[in-house]
């Protein structure tokens, strides 16, 4: 499957205060408050230059080959087999980001805005959404558009908590739709597919239950986020400094061929 989809650098630096914002305004930050304490604020900043460390290195291994996606540049790098590899737990790491993400959606509109509405309902609506959203991506992004500016939020604007949990939603939302949207390129082209649109139902479907599954509880969730950020570490920095390594080594190995058969 070919990506026609392509994105520039302004457009990368938006989608990445995206995926910042989401969980940076109510679920991470009680993480760098429980190690560090007083401290928190320093670790928000070390955090902040890490997390723009890692924008630079996810670019550069986007510059090696601007054409092509992550999945086949992990082939490409790392040869047939071993990139196919990679690229399934690839898979599973993106299906997971957004199982855990709808989960989180659900928790906290269950516990916080409405305690009288079964979860599993507001994980069918989100997950809904969700896969409206990868098959109609321009559409329902101006779609949404057109429906904020028609929120009238009243009295309750008075409520600072009501703005913070409707940025959280928004930002989350766009984080999710992105997830769910490359994770269906990644298995399109893994599976050497035509076209991932038949299978955004089913895979929806599947993150809803996903979503039960993967955090149980609200104390499950609690144990969850805690290693969380490992898994994030291996895709975001272990796996981009691999292929950086790999393409390094390819491109040595080729230059000395060429000055063998020169000699």
């Amino acid at each position: 499957m070919t990506v026609k989809e392509k994105i520039n650098g302004r457009q990368l630096a938006i989608i990445a205060a995206y995926l910042t914002l989401g969980d940076s305004m109510l679920i991470l930050p009680p993480i760098p408050v429980h190690e560090a304490k007083k401290n928190a604020w320093i670790s928000s900043l070390l955090g902040l230059a890490a997390g723009l460390l890692v924008i630079l290195l996810l670019c550069a291994v986007g510059k090696l080959y601007p054409l092509l996606t992550m999945v086949e540049i992990q082939e490409k790098l790392f040869g047939k087999w071993l990139g196919i590899a990679v690229s399934l737990f690839f898979l599973f790491y993106l299906f997971s980001s957004v199982s855990a993400h709808v989960r989180e959606i659900g928790n906290f509109m269950t516990t916080q805005m409405l305690p009288e509405t079964p979860l599993l309902a507001l994980l069918i609506l989100y997950g809904g959404i969700i896969v409206l959203a990868v098959r109609f991506a321009a559409r329902n992004l101006y779609a949404t558009f057109a429906m904020a500016k028609k929120i009238d939020i009243g009295q309750f604007l008075q409520r600072i908590e009501v703005i913070l949990a409707f940025m959280w939603l928004l930002t989350t939302y766009f984080k999710t739709a992105i997830y769910f949207y490359a994770f269906h390129v990644a298995f399109a082209q893994v599976f050497r597919l035509r076209d991932y649109k038949g299978l955004t139902l089913p895979f929806g479907m599947l993150m809803v239950f996903y979503a039960i599954i993967v955090s149980p509880n609200v104390v499950h969730i609690n144990n969850f986020v805690t290693f969380w950020p490992y898994f994030d570490f291996t895709f975001s920095v272990v796996v981009p400094l691999l292929l950086l390594a790999a393409y390094a080594v390819r491109r040595g190995f080729a230059g000395n061929k060429g000055e063998s058969g020169h000699g």
